[in-house]
């Protein structure tokens, strides 16, 4: 949203590469797609490539976008149309040479653009080809959560396996996540229909707005995304199911008294210090979740995150995003 106006475009997308902006999508004729046909519109969507034929930068994931369906292209263009135009003409891109001449974009699709719509699985449920369509194409997880090679292309060979977005970590969602707790339908259903889920804590960063969006989406599509994506994670192995019920176990356990004759236990005052100051107000309050915080002792593994990382409270609930 730019200056308070929808699909007005010009906000920054950071690349290694610099800085590309957003553009205007409203339907006004002059800064806008108002002039744009359907068939222009669906090039752009499936070829990156705009109305006056000039290559679009793949921030705009048409190579995820390729996967859409001539219906949920019409219906979008027809939404998008019937917005109310805003002028706002492009920011110009902030990329250095050769990076801000479009016509690199043609070599980059030629080595990592494949055409075609999403052809369903005919060994798979309904529920669950809903769900790949959906995923591999109009929410285009991949954009987040695969790492990407020198050229700003998702990796084939590590789909899912975790990225970086807008300076966060978009985790492994894959059978590689990081997860104390293995994800399962239900699980990936409730975080992505409500923003939270008990076990996985609060989406936070670009996630939270992606559950924002998702909120407003058929209960039965986020089903369908979550069905794909617990195929993708996989059936946990029996180690790790047992120690993520362990985990959940001992987060459901009642927190010990002190024991006046027990020993006094050493505490780092600097250590408390920043939790009372930082942490407790959230996890401390006795408050039903989410709004009391997620038990900390389903975070066992924040210790590995990176000092820089953790004022961005990234280590909350080992969550998806």
């Amino acid at each position: 949203m730019r200056g308070g106006q929808a699909f007005a475009g010009g906000l920054p997308v950071p690349t290694p590469f610099g800085d590309i902006y957003s553009s205007n999508i409203t339907p006004d004729a002059d800064t806008g797609i108002g002039r744009w046909s359907l068939a222009a519109f669906q090039r752009a969507m499936r070829s990156g490539v705009d109305r006056d034929g000039k290559h679009l930068y793949p921030t705009f994931p048409y190579d995820h976008f390729t996967n859409v369906s001539d219906e949920d292209n019409q219906a979008l263009y027809a939404f998008l149309m019937t917005r109310s135009p805003v002028r706002a003409p492009d920011r110009a891109n902030a990329l250095s040479f050769p990076f801000n001449q479009r016509v690199v974009n043609a070599g980059w699709k030629l080595l990592f653009l494949h055409g075609g719509t999403y052809q369903p699985d005919p060994s798979k449920s309904a529920e669950f080809n809903r769900g790949a369509y959906l995923v591999e194409g109009l929410a285009h997880c991949g954009a987040c959560h695969t790492p990407r090679n020198a050229l700003g292309a998702e990796r084939a060979t590590a789909q899912f396996a975790g990225g970086d977005v807008d300076n966060w970590s978009a985790y492994a969602i894959n059978h590689q996540s990081p997860s104390p707790v293995p994800w399962n339908v239900e699980a990936l259903f409730t975080y992505l229909r409500q923003g939270w889920q008990a076990e996985h804590g609060v989406a936070r960063g670009p996630m939270a707005e992606v559950v924002a969006n998702l909120s407003s989406v058929q209960e039965s599509d986020v089903h369908a995304i979550a069905t794909y994506m617990a195929d993708v994670f996989g059936a946990p192995a029996p180690d790790r199911k047992r120690s993520g019920d362990e985990v959940v176990a001992q987060a459901k356990k009642p927190e010990a008294k002190p024991d006046d004759k027990a020993a006094p236990v050493q505490a780092n005052a600097s250590g408390a210090a920043i939790y009372a100051a930082a942490c407790a107000t959230c996890h401390d309050t006795g408050r039903p979740l989410p709004y009391g915080g997620v038990n900390l002792a389903l975070l066992h593994r924040a210790q590995q995150f990176r000092p820089a990382q953790s004022h961005q409270h990234r280590a909350v609930g080992r969550s998806p995003c």
